[in-house]
């Protein structure tokens, strides 16, 4: 399963490859901006950090930016736009009550596979 960290990582080596710099101002770089000789090397904060920098180098030569969406953020929007349009302003509270049965504190905690079954239980619902 491809984590955001690989994901970042290969987006970054998208940017280099824009960018048309070669290896050794590509480690300088990521040298600079982490502390680390390698994006391997590198947190998710670090790797998020060599992204910006890189598509700010991307905008200073006049090219397209990059864009980054974590996996889960698309569907934990849409849980929330689907909860908001069936249950109007009691969104929050039907839900609280969904994440208490599948044992969840938030949204924020929930994996891909609980986002899908809260959608399932969003559209199965009635609305009150």
């Amino acid at each position: 399963m491809k984590t955001n960290r690989n994901k970042l990582i290969g987006i970054i080596h998208m940017q280099r490859n824009a960018l048309g710099i070669n290896e050794e101002e590509y480690k300088s770089m990521v040298l600079s901006v982490s502390g680390k000789n390698s994006c391997a090397e590198c947190s998710e904060s670090e790797l998020k950090n060599i992204f910006r920098q890189m598509n700010s180098l991307l905008q200073k030569s006049n090219k397209k930016p990059f864009y980054f969406r974590p996996f889960g953020s698309s569907m934990h929007a849409a849980v929330i736009a689907c909860a908001r349009k069936k249950f109007g302003d009691n969104w929050e509270k039907r839900l609280v009550g969904f994440l208490k049965h599948i044992n969840k504190n938030s949204l924020d905690s929930c994996s891909q596979n609980d986002l899908r079954k809260i959608m399932g239980f969003i559209n199965r619902a009635r609305k009150e």
